[in-house]
């Protein structure tokens, strides 16, 4: 059981992680054009 929530905490951060560099791409084209 305690071995699992790592995994899923992980699952999570790369998840935020991923939406916060596509934020980050999306804010950048945008100032490009």
């Amino acid at each position: 059981m305690e071995n699992r929530l790592p995994y899923r905490s992980d699952g999570l951060k790369s998840l935020m992680a991923l939406r916060l560099r596509c934020q980050i791409c999306k804010l950048e084209k945008m100032e490009e054009e």
